[in-house]
């Protein structure tokens, strides 16, 4: 039987493909701190990307093999790492769009009735994110009305493994941030060296181009772009409708430069996320309890104040 420490390892590395799991780990490594102090403190606490240990999720590849937690247990940790609301972020990709790497697997898809069903369970903790395939057309506007009325607050698109591959800007995927921009919904625009075909597509210019074109759609970037960091936080700089959130990658070699620009011109474009199961929950906030935030302040709106004013929470 694997431990909850070897699934919580092998989770960090199926989400961040070949090498990454590592910097994961570094990161969750370097964290020591106490996170019921840090809850003492009154912050809010948000985690803007998990992917739960429920339904749909368990046949994708960030639990392959693995020995996942009940959702009650995953709860639970919630609970001990102090963290008040979580974002669950849908996935669909097809199944041509396979990791590069050792396992070859696809990245797997999400029915969006099984997000709905939990958030649910659990309304006073968790939030839904569609996940939709950008490359769909008709039927992704049909798919987001529907989650829409179903409470969803924002969509969650992986472009670079569409099939065919988009990259964000591309203008068949226009009326889908069109659709959203006027029913105000957070579109989340997973973007890494992880995800496309080759790094292109996930360089920051894309989004920026997007959020020039939809200046009041609001966009989220899960991996915050890394390892374009400079370009991201730049972007992100030009764009105050693009918020970063560098989740476990804050571990990764230049990811500091997403904590510099929080202690100054990105304070309230910065987001917290375990992006579980690719970091265990109290392991995020320990490591996360350990950057160098310039005050009490700024470490408080990169932990839930800034996702508390973008979802309205």
């Amino acid at each position: 039987m694997k431990t909850r420490r070897d699934f919580l390892k092998q989770g960090g590395a199926a989400l961040a493909g070949s090498g990454l799991g590592a910097g994961a780990a570094n990161a969750a490594a370097q964290g020591a701190g106490d996170s019921a102090g840090y809850k003492r403190s009154g912050q809010l606490v948000v985690d803007f990307r998990i992917r739960p240990p429920f339904k749909g999720f368990l046949t994708t590849a960030n639990y392959k093999g693995a020995d996942p937690p009940s959702i009650e247990a995953f709860m639970r940790e919630m609970d001990q790492a102090g963290i008040d609301r979580a974002v669950i972020l849908g996935r669909q990709t097809p199944p041509s769009m396979r990791y590069r790497g050792s396992w070859g697997l696809p990245y797997g898809s999400v029915p969006n009735d099984d997000i709905a069903e939990l958030v649910e369970r659990y309304p006073d903790r968790l939030l839904a994110f569609a996940g939709i395939d950008g490359a769909t057309g008709d039927a992704a506007l049909l798919e987001i009305e529907r989650c829409r009325k179903l409470g969803f607050s924002g969509i969650a698109l992986d472009n670079g493994w569409g099939d065919p591959p988009l990259n964000d800007d591309d203008p068949s995927l226009f009326p889908i941030y069109e659709k959203c921009q006027a029913d105000k919904l957070v579109v989340a625009l997973t973007n890494s060296i992880a995800v496309g075909p080759d790094m292109d597509y996930c360089k920051p210019i894309h989004v920026q181009r997007l959020g020039n074109r939809f200046r009041e759609l609001k966009i989220v970037v899960p991996h915050a772009f890394w390892p374009w960091v400079s370009l991201a936080c730049a972007a992100a700089l030009r764009n105050p409708n693009l918020f970063l959130i560098p989740d476990y990658y804050i571990g990764m070699p230049g990811a500091t430069e997403y904590v510099d620009w929080a202690n100054g011109r990105l304070s309230k474009q910065i987001l917290f996320a375990s992006s579980y199961p690719g970091s265990g929950l109290v392991e995020a906030i320990e490591t996360y309890a350990k950057l160098g935030f310039a005050s009490d302040d700024i470490r408080g709106q990169v932990m839930g104040a800034n996702a508390a004013g973008l979802l309205g929470l």
